[in-house]
């Protein structure tokens, strides 16, 4: 009798064993790519790794003063794969068009790390030249929402120091800026968008590296920032 009890008890140490073992094998889900928008009632998706046979999706509204963020409520997913999955966005008077919305993979015991809905993203600025006070395009995803005051700042590479700019007009893709008069010749400087919603998380910087060049006239009207370069027109030629 002893022996069988002492059978029983190496068998369920072992099996608890493994199923501890298989938990740590577990992978932590990644996501790869989301629906950078979405408004509520809407559906979206995320494709990634190692969703699991059965994920979930959690979600957090995020307001801007959140020292950390963490997920705080689960998602009616619509559809799902070991890689994908599309859920929906409730209905909720606290979530507004353009809300940040911060969202998870769940795969058992394990969360992703979080990706942003609606959150501002700029693709593109129009020059990598530019001078202080000069207008000029940049060119993303979610820059502009109506009802929302959208910021736009110059950050000193070197220096660290933030200078804010000017947005003349704001569409969906496109914000048009005036750059900061503040910005100096000779330093270097990255753009960084905030569409209004999340505050410091809903921040996007821009890849491209802008250098500040002397503001110039331009007397041949051809509109570009480098148009100081095109000085032979005060030069002299004696004959």
């Amino acid at each position: 009798m002893k022996k069988i009890v002492i059978s029983i008890g190496i068998i369920l140490v072992f099996s608890c064993m493994h199923l501890y073992a298989q938990n740590n094998k577990q992978e932590t889900p990644i996501i790869f790519n989301q629906n950078e928008s979405v408004e509520p009632g809407g559906a979206f998706g995320v494709q990634g790794h190692a969703f699991g046979d059965n994920p979930e999706m959690w979600y957090q509204l995020i307001e801007g003063n959140e020292k950390k963020l963490k997920p705080e409520s689960q998602l009616e997913v619509i559809a799902h794969s070991t890689m994908n999955l599309s859920a929906g966005l409730p209905e909720n008077p606290f979530i507004k068009q353009g809300s940040l919305i911060a969202v998870w993979i769940k795969n058992g015991k394990k969360f992703s790390e979080p990706v942003f809905i609606n959150k501002a993203r700029i693709v593109t600025v129009e020059y990598t030249e530019l001078s202080p006070g000069y207008i000029f395009r940049v060119f993303g995803r979610n820059l502009f929402y109506p009802n929302r005051k959208p910021e736009v700042s110059f950050l000193d590479i070197t220096l660290g120091q933030v200078h804010p700019a000017e947005i003349i007009k704001g569409e969906s893709y496109i914000l048009t800026i005036k750059a900061p008069a503040t910005i100096k010749p000779g330093n270097r400087y990255r753009i960084q968008v905030n569409n209004g919603f999340g505050g410091k998380w809903g921040q996007s910087l821009a890849e491209e590296v802008i250098n500040v060049r002397e503001a110039a006239g331009d007397p041949f009207g051809i509109g570009v920032p480098w148009v100081g370069d095109y000085d032979f027109h005060q030069n002299v030629y004696n004959v």
